[in-house]
């Protein structure tokens, strides 16, 4: 009786298929100030706030704390790099006309691909899906795929993500595709 064998077996070290390194975060609208709790290991480097906007005391204030979203920053990303970029976009209405870039679309822009955030997390109130210019939209989505970035969306429960108010959310989470992340969903949300 003929034994089995194995032949031609080669073992190797395989990259990792999923986003780590993650260590750095800048945040711009302050809504998304509470997103500090859920990550408290993470180095937050800078914050856009809207004017006059504050945020809980326990909170200790980033290096760089600046004011106006609406403003343009592009050199803030050549001079403090984040490897996570959160925006809160609850407060946006419907567009109007044709889709129009973001100030922070700029400051992304502004630094070499290698040198953008490896994730951008962008947090809006759940109807813009439906939007024809919205964050889902196939100009939005084509323009980001040109810049490198893989999109996925899901609306969720704030409160089935430790949020304190009753309200759905659209979160839309841009990938680099250089750092071959492979964003993954919890299904038991």
């Amino acid at each position: 009786m003929a034994s089995g064998a194995t032949v031609g077996v080669e073992i190797c070290k395989v990259a990792a298929t999923t986003l780590v390194g993650l260590e750095t975060l800048g945040i711009i609208g302050g809504g998304c100030e509470v997103m500090r709790y859920a990550w408290p290991k993470m180095k937050v480097t800078f914050s856009i706030r809207e004017n006059g906007e504050t945020v809980s005391t326990d909170l200790k204030d980033p290096p760089v704390v600046l004011y106006g979203p609406h403003r343009q920053w592009k050199g803030l990303l050549d001079t403090h790099p984040v490897d996570l970029l959160v925006i809160e976009k609850g407060h946006y209405t419907r567009p109007s006309g044709s889709p129009i870039r973001e100030p922070w679309e700029d400051m992304v822009d502004s630094v070499p691909p290698k040198h953008r955030p490896k994730v951008i997390i962008e947090s809006w109130r759940s109807d813009p899906t439906l939007w024809q210019c919205g964050p889902t939209s196939k100009p939005t989505t084509t323009r980001w795929r040109e810049a490198c970035y893989n999109i996925n969306c899901r609306t969720i429960k704030a409160t089935a993500i430790g949020g304190a108010i009753t309200q759905e959310r659209l979160l839309v989470v841009r990938t680099r595709i250089d750092c071959r992340a492979q964003w993954t969903w919890d299904s038991s949300d």
